[in-house]
């Protein structure tokens, strides 16, 4: 990873700083006084790329009143530009944005995942570190050179996994340790499954015998069955004897029931009919009597038909002689309407008539007001025009006082400047002499003298002038007063003419509506209204006059049908007789017949019925032993079934046996299988341990580490210090532990870490961090490519600060970019390219050179 370029914005000390551009730069010192922003430019790079940083929070690393930041990091990997923007809002609880860009052919690229964590989570996949590795390996950040150092031999070994790229055999062996699971669980569950057959095994013999003694039961309670089933049919052929005779008796029965109801029909029927047949015979015998009354009931029928026709034509004339008189009376009250209606019109017309000369009154005195104040209005207007015109004259002189008192201030200050001992002359500035001097003094004074006059003519003019617009402004104000009775007057005025208006109207209309009375009247008098219905009606009462009807005459008629009425139906009786008595006695003679042959046909079916009634007598008996045999049939179903269940679970227990024993020999195989696999990932957890192959790498790697640490050492110490690294160490039990202790050499022997100087101290730890460094770059596949060093080479006396520089000048050529910070003066001259850092009320920023 090779930053290129970095931009801020309100990121801690920086404000809108350009952005730094890295590109070509290969070894170089971030040089500034102490707290000016040089290492707030690492941190930049930190944050923007795992969102870690030396603050507690990310909300510190904020610009100080500021409520937002970004920071924008480029950087070079296999061959690939990536960008990184990173963003953070500090309002609420605080908001992230985090984005992820590669460069292609037409820009950039979104490789931006669904949330921050994702995204980050890509980085360090993409860079294959994370911020721990970081830090203790390419960037030996401020007061952390000692880190690696000082930190637990355990989590010093951790590091170094990390950086030798181990993390993957962690992984490696948290899978064989879920395959070794999983084939443990296998293999005991197989273990399970066998011990499960063998116990199912064991009981096939007694399964058999129950088998066999379930197959006898079953033959046996088959064949009683067979013999109590034969024994049910044959009763139930006895059943369905008697219970035919039940249905023939029941049928019997019945019929016996609709004979008798037959008998008894006829019987009534055979009853009526001789009673009608004795009343034939009756009538038969007195026909002459009857035939007279009916025709004596004919006669008094046509007489009163004649009455009730001449009543029907008597109540017709009545009804069109009612209808006449009110279509009469509707004429003679529409005319008499129309006569009440145009006297109300014509008492109107008169009042409206009679308004006519006291609206001409008002008429005249709204006219004679109308006149006095238009005479108002042209006062009014002539008063408002010289009020206008006293206030532009006193603006006016109110103007010119300001220009004479612009020209008396002047005037006094030439007079002031005359009445000096010495005076120049206000045109050409020369001396003037004693008599010039008095002379010009005497005309600037009379000058200021008619100045003056004006000006005080002007003061009184303008005062005149306020009160007559004082005075001018009253009279308009008495005069809209006035004024103000116009609309009324205006309103008097047109209700006036409106009101004579109508009374000339009026009085046109009045004569009219005399005439229409008059006509009305006449028309009254003389009856002239419904001409034809009055013909009509007179018509009709002539015709009523002559027509004859008597009503007493009209109902001793009706009285008289009443009273022989009663003939009709005995002569209609009489009529029926004589048809139907010869077919009525031979309708007696046969209903008697049909009577006696039902009453032989009933004796013989109450014989059979009674000789069924024994045989139906036994049907109860039968019943109860058909359920009893029903009862016994299905217990034997019953134990039939139970026989037949559990032949059939024991022949499926034999047959699942016999399947269990080739499962017994497929799950022994598969057991055998299991506990191969589960030997051979116990193997790969052993390897893929700390004390596996990572504990062989590391083994492997430590070499290299002392080496590169100890040409670094010994270069800056001239060959007096020295490192160790040991990777296991003896406990007082006697075992061997894992561990990574840093063992220090110098002239003197082996010391403790906190024994060596500041500036010892930082020797080793650079040293050992370079190593790291450089390790990570070749381990890393060149996925590393920066090196920087934020520590204080104040700690170094001057032969040590030059040793350093001479450290890292000669690895330089290991890094693709190296970035060392410094505030020491006498440093900054002895790195090829310095990133000068300064800060000041705007914030900090950097200038290369």
């Amino acid at each position: 990873m090779i930053p290129t370029k970095l931009r801020l914005h309100n990121f801690m000390s920086y404000a809108d700083a350009p952005a730094l551009d890295l590109r070509g730069i290969h070894l170089a010192c971030l040089a500034g006084e102490n707290g000016h922003g040089k290492s707030a430019l690492l941190d930049a790079i930190t944050w923007a790329l795992w969102g870690k940083a030396r603050a507690r929070n990310d909300n510190d690393l904020i610009r100080q009143g500021e409520g937002e930041m970004e920071v924008e990091i480029e950087f070079e990997l296999y061959s690939n530009l990536y960008r990184v923007l990173r963003k953070r809002s500090g309002k609420g609880a605080g908001r992230t944005v985090l984005e992820l860009q590669v460069r292609a052919a037409d820009g950039f690229r979104v490789l931006t995942e669904t949330s921050v964590r994702a995204t980050e989570a890509r980085i360090v996949q993409l860079l294959r570190m994370d911020y721990e590795t970081f830090v203790n390996s390419a960037y030996l950040q401020q007061g952390k050179a000692d880190v690696f150092t000082t930190m637990p031999p355990a989590s010093r070994k951790a590091i170094l996994a990390q950086i030798l790229g181990l993390d993957a055999y962690e992984e490696f062996e948290a899978r064989a340790k879920e395959l070794l699971k999983d084939a443990e669980r296998q293999a005991d569950a197989a273990q399970a499954q066998l011990g499960e057959i063998e116990r199912e095994l064991a009981r096939l013999p007694e399964i058999e015998a129950l088998a066999q003694t379930a197959q006898g039961q079953v033959a046996d309670l088959a064949l009683r069955l067979r013999t109590a089933e034969a024994m049910q049919r044959a009763t139930e052929e006895q059943r369905q004897v008697r219970v035919s005779a039940q249905r023939e008796l029941d049928d019997l029965a019945r019929r016996l029931a609709q004979v008798k109801q037959d008998m008894d029909g006829t019987q009534r029927d055979l009853a009526g009919r001789r009673g009608r047949l004795d009343a034939f015979e009756r009538l038969l015998a007195q026909p002459e009597e009857i035939e007279q009354g009916y025709a004596a009931l004919q006669a008094a029928r046509q007489a009163e038909a004649g009455w009730q026709q001449r009543a029907l034509d008597h109540a017709r004339r009545r009804a069109a002689s009612s209808e006449l008189e009110a279509t009469i009376a509707r004429a003679r009250g529409e005319i008499e309407s129309r006569q009440r209606v145009a006297q109300a019109r014509l008492a109107d017309l008169q009042t409206r008539r009679e308004r006519a000369a006291s609206a001409q009154q008002m008429l005249q005195q709204a006219q004679a007001d109308l006149a006095r104040l238009d005479g108002l209005q042209v006062e009014r207007s002539a008063a408002e025009a010289a009020q206008r015109e006293a206030g532009e004259e006193r603006a006016r002189l109110e103007q010119v006082n300001k220009q004479l008192k612009q020209e008396m201030d002047a005037l006094k200050e030439r007079l002031n400047d005359l009445e000096k001992a010495e005076a120049n002359c206000p045109l050409c500035r020369q001396p003037l002499s004693s008599h010039d001097h008095q002379r010009v003094l005497a005309e600037f004074r009379t000058q200021g003298l008619a100045l003056g006059d004006q000006h005080r003519a002007n003061v009184n003019s303008s005062k005149a002038l306020h009160e007559r617009q004082r005075q001018l402004q009253e009279q308009v104000a008495r005069l809209d007063i006035a004024l103000r009775q116009r609309p009324a007057w205006e309103r008097q005025k047109a209700q006036a003419e409106t009101t004579i208006a109508e009374a000339t109207q009026a009085q046109a209309e009045a004569v009219q509506q005399e005439q229409t009375l008059a006509q009305l009247a006449q028309q009254l008098t003389q009856r002239d209204y419904a001409s034809a219905s009055q013909v009509e009606l007179a018509a009709l009462q002539a015709e009523m006059a002559a027509a004859v009807y008597d009503a007493a005459s009209h109902a001793a008629t009706t009285q008289q049908v009443a009273a022989l009425a009663g003939w009709e139906p005995r002569w209609r009786e009489l009529a029926r007789a004589r048809e139907e008595h010869a077919g009525l006695a031979a309708q007696v003679g046969e209903l008697e017949q049909r009577l006696a042959r039902w009453q032989a046909a009933a004796a013989a079916d109450q014989e059979r019925a009674d000789a069924l009634r024994e045989a139906v007598a036994e049907l109860p008996g039968i019943h109860a032993q058909l359920r009893q045999q029903s009862a016994e049939i299905k217990a034997l179903e019953s134990q039939l079934e139970r026989a037949q269940q559990n032949l059939g679970a024991a022949r499926q227990q034999i047959e699942t046996c016999r399947r269990q024993a080739v499962r017994q020999v497929e799950l022994t195989e598969r057991r055998q299988k299991l506990n191969e696999e589960r030997a051979i990932y116990d193997e790969l957890k052993l390897a893929f341990g700390k004390k596996g192959v990572p504990a062989m790498i590391i083994e492997a790697a430590i070499p290299e580490i002392e080496e590169e640490a100890n040409r670094l050492l010994g270069r800056m110490t001239d060959q007096r210090m020295s490192v160790q690294f040991q990777s296991q160490r003896d406990t007082k039990k006697g075992d061997t532990i894992e561990t990574l202790d840093i063992i220090i050499r110098d002239e003197l022997g082996v010391r403790p870490y906190e024994m060596y100087s500041g500036g010892e101290a930082f020797r080793t730890n650079l040293a050992i961090r370079i190593a790291l460094s450089k390790l990570l770059a070749r381990r890393a596949g060149a996925r590393l490519q920066t090196l920087i060093i934020d520590e204080g080479f104040g700690t170094q006396d001057t032969a040590g600060r030059e040793r350093l520089v001479e450290a890292i000048t000669s690895i330089q050529q290991d890094f693709e970019r190296i970035l060392v910070v410094t505030h020491i003066e006498e440093l900054k001259d002895q790195f090829p390219v310095r990133i000068n850092v300064v800060k000041g009320p705007g914030g900090s920023s950097f200038s290369i050179s």
